[in-house]
Formats: structure tokens, sequence, C-alpha cells
């Protein structure tokens, strides 16, 4: 079964949602080790993060397993 990690990301928090389980977490930024323990133990085959209200440079692919894909989506995009 796939699982896919959504990520909303703003200047103090990280908002997640876990899907199919519909799993909702938030993790403070000051936490990103934890974030992405977290993240690891869930398997996922995808994680999606949208940075409209923070930086992402401080979120990257590098964490993560390099069999899970990393998508950053924006909105708007410049």
């Amino acid at each position: 079964m796939e699982t896919v990690i959504g990520v909303d990301t703003s200047k103090e928090t990280l908002d997640v949602h876990v899907w199919p389980t519909q799993t909702a977490i938030t993790f403070r930024r000051e936490d990103l080790r934890g974030f992405v323990k977290w993240v690891k133990l869930q398997e996922p085959t995808l994680v999606v993060m949208e940075a409209t209200g923070g930086s992402p440079e401080t979120l990257t692919p590098k964490p993560f397993s390099p069999q899970t894909p990393l998508q950053m989506v924006c909105t708007p995009c410049s």
C-alpha cells in the first residue's frame, strides 16, 4: 500500500497529514530531527511539501531515504 505524507510548512510549524491513514500531526520547526525520524518510521512512498509560509531550504530531501521521492510545491510559484 502506498503511503503519502503531505507537509504544510510555516515559520513556526510543520503540519503533517498521512494518506491513507488520515493521521495528522504538528511538529515545531525546532524539532526537525523528530520530524525526520517520524517520517522515516511511516515508510512513505512520497513526501509532498508545500512551503508558502516557511523556508523550504531547511527541509531538503537529504534527511529522507534515497528511495523516498520528495516533491516541493509552492503557491504561488515565482
